[in-house]
Order: structure tokens, then C-alpha cells, then sequence
């Protein structure tokens, strides 16, 4: 794998020596951040990919990040 090659997180577990394996969390929908936040407050380490999309509503538009997958977050422990 080439160093200038930028690496997700779950793949750069697979290549430097870590404890601890990586775990797809099922979470209640809409809730993927909370949980997110909640696991980094107890110093767990978690990865939430998300895409940008335009929401709208009758008055306005507004750009939200979106989970890549709903209903899931990821983190690494024993």
C-alpha cells in the first residue's frame, strides 16, 4: 500500500499494529451521531461515514451530512 494513499480507518486497523477489532453497531435510525458522540465521550474509537445532501423544507434548504450507512455506526474495542 502506497503511504501517500489515503486509507479509511477500518483498513488502516488491517495495517498498523492495534488492539482491539473493529464492530458494526446497529443504532436506532437517526440517532448515528448521538451514539457516535457518546462512544468518543467513553474514549472509544469510532468512524461515521457520511455524504452531504441538500435537505428542504417549505422555507429553506440546507446542507446536512447524512450517514453513508443509516442505522450504523462503527468502532474498534476488545
Amino acid at each position: 500500500m502506497n503511504q501517500d494513499t489515503p486509507v479509511s480507518p477500518p483498513e488502516r486497523a488491517l495495517t498498523r499494529n492495534s488492539v482491539g477489532n473493529w464492530f458494526a453497531l446497529w443504532t436506532r435510525s437517526r440517532h448515528e451521531q448521538v451514539v457516535r458522540e457518546q462512544l468518543e465521550q467513553k474514549r472509544i474509537e469510532t468512524f461515521l461515514p457520511t455524504v452531504t445532501r441538500w435537505s428542504r423544507w417549505k422555507d429553506r434548504k440546507k446542507k446536512i451530512d447524512w450517514p453513508l450507512f443509516p442505522g450504523y455506526c462503527f468502532a474498534r474495542f476488545d
